[in-house]
């Protein structure tokens, strides 16, 4: 069984440059950039569930499973644990 996620330090966190609330996390961000590159890594974490998906409905699970690693690799540089 896979270990849950810890729970987020604080309910929302933002960027200190806009303003912008990021939602959950352990940490606000200092720049928009940041939050910048973390919405493409939550863009390429959906991405790449989305073909794990499609590899095991082909049966292919090998792929599916390689995939979702990834996916899960990616979530966790999102949640700022150890990747």
């Amino acid at each position: 069984m896979p270990a849950l996620a810890p729970t987020p330090r604080f309910e929302h966190t933002y960027c200190s440059q806009c303003g912008r609330d990021l939602g959950p996390g352990n940490a606000g961000l200092s720049h928009c950039q940041d939050h910048r590159r973390r919405g493409d890594l939550a863009d390429q974490a959906r991405e790449v569930r989305r073909l794990s998906d499609r590899a095991a409905q082909r049966g292919d699970h090998t792929s599916a499973d390689q995939l979702r690693w990834r996916a899960e690799r990616i979530e966790r540089r999102l949640r700022g644990t150890a990747a």
